[in-house]
């Protein structure tokens, strides 16, 4: 039986109080001054036991209901193998309830959760799961597609995405939704290293997969996924890097059609501290979809620093890179996301400034958003939504930190207007939460 799980700290969307409001951002140790450039509406953990860490969340807020948000993450015990649990609250995040997701026979996921919303109240949920190689001892990852009707209060018993001969192993598996509704499930796929990409389509109507599709990059080296976002009529736009020790990391753009693959270089030297994400809107005025591309390079006075570029022609071409941090603070920077509306663009990344060594990889970090024009340029100042929230942990018994310094290769973001959802990791001391936080973000705030 599914357990009420809840951690409330700020205010729902609605009927938020100034006092309530006072009581969020005390405890993210925001005073009244903040909150006239920011507002934390709410602030909750949906994760439970505290023998059990998490990391790397994501989550899909309803469109039409933007108190209804459904968040997966992975779940790690001591002496345990990884498994994936998924969460559901109803009023905003306010608070939160674990619910089940069944096995298909000995199938069950271990990490890599990505949700994504559907039509009404359907929401889906994707993930790797372990799959056995016949006649070897030995076993690849597979993918799995959860499928909700009701908000993600209960889940159908999953489907495993098409296979194909050319590679094995998946990872960092997607799932987006299509202009036609349909939900595009995309990754990494490969035996020996992250050397191809998979899309598959999965159809709501038919409740069944088309064959896989897939894409071998001309450089057959450690390529890793960065995100797809799937255009009208079949196409796909997707970003990936390669990972050669000790050379360039080149990031590239790439356009699918049903009969052609187009490639653009959009770096030529990114840093692996997250994947290139990338996001993608249609917007009222009926120009072509814009896509939005983030990515990590290292800083010209130390740290890194986070990177934007945005294409009006589905990925063929770029516009001019801008940097989206302050050049001028120092600090090491990991995983930016990236979100759009039909107002502004929005992007997080995990952030080490206030910590002791803020140029250095460290345990201890906050979370910035930054809001911006549709043409990449700044509509507000940086924002911290945390406030050294991810600080040491007095242990780490399942090795969560350890592995996740940053909180994992990715974490999730939205934009409504001026309202951010974001979620994350966040060690403490019993070991790693996760944490959502909808912060309101003004243009020129």
């Amino acid at each position: 039986m599914a357990a009420a799980l809840v951690l409330v700290l700020g205010p729902g969307a609605g009927g938020a109080t100034a006092p309530a409001l006072l009581v969020a951002a005390s405890c993210l140790g925001l005073g009244p001054a903040a909150l006239a450039a920011q507002e934390i509406v709410t602030v909750a953990a949906p994760t439970g036991p505290s023998d059990v860490q998490y990391a790397e969340p994501h989550f899909a807020t309803n469109p039409e209901d933007p108190d209804q948000v459904v968040l997966g993450a992975i779940a790690v015990e001591p002496d345990t193998d990884w498994t994936v649990r998924a969460f559901r609250s109803a009023d905003g995040g306010m608070t939160w309830r674990r619910t089940e997701l069944p096995a298909t026979g000995e199938l069950r996921c271990f990490g890599d959760p990505w949700v994504t919303w559907g039509a009404g109240e359907t929401v889906y949920l994707v993930c790797l799961t372990q799959r056995p190689i016949p006649g070897e001892d030995d076993w690849n990852a597979a993918v799995l597609l959860y499928r909700s009707d009701d908000a993600g209060a209960t889940w159908r018993e999953p489907l495993l995405a098409p296979d194909d001969d050319v590679r094995g192993s998946w990872d960092h598996a997607i799932g987006r939704l299509t202009p036609e509704g349909d939900v595009l499930v995309a990754g990494t796929r490969s035996r020996v290293g992250p050397d191809g990409f998979g899309f598959a389509r999965y159809r709501p109507a038919a409740h069944a997969f088309e064959p896989l599709r897939s894409y071998l990059p001309p450089e057959q080296v450690n390529d890793n996924f960065g995100a797809a976002v799937p255009l009208s009529e079949g196409r796909i736009a997707f970003t990936y890097f390669t990972m050669r020790s000790g050379g360039p990391r080149p990031m590239y753009a790439v356009r699918l059609t049903s009969d052609a693959e187009e490639r653009t270089r959009l770096r030529d030297h990114v840093t692996p501290w997250g994947f290139p994400m990338l996001a993608g809107g249609v917007f009222p005025s009926g120009d072509s979809p814009r896509l939005y591309a983030v990515w990590l390079e290292d800083g010209e006075v130390g740290g890194l620093d986070v990177w934007l570029a945005w294409s009006g022609d589905e990925g063929r071409t770029w516009s001019d890179p801008r940097l989206v941090n302050d050049p001028s603070v120092v600090a090491f920077r990991a995983r930016p996301q990236v979100a759009v509306s039909e107002e502004a663009v929005a992007v997080t990344w995990y952030d080490t400034r206030h910590a002791e060594s803020p140029g250095n990889p460290q345990p201890c970090g906050d979370v910035y958003v930054r809001r911006l024009e549709l043409d990449g340029s700044p509509a507000s100042p940086e924002v911290r939504a945390t406030r050294s929230g991810r600080c040491p942990n007095d242990g780490d018994p399942a090795g969560v930190r350890e592995r996740w310094r940053a909180g994992g290769d990715y974490a999730a973001l939205e934009l409504r207007g001026a309202v951010v959802d974001l979620s994350w990791a966040e060690p403490g001391p019993t070991g790693h939460r996760i944490r959502f936080a909808r912060v309101r973000v003004p243009a020129g705030s």
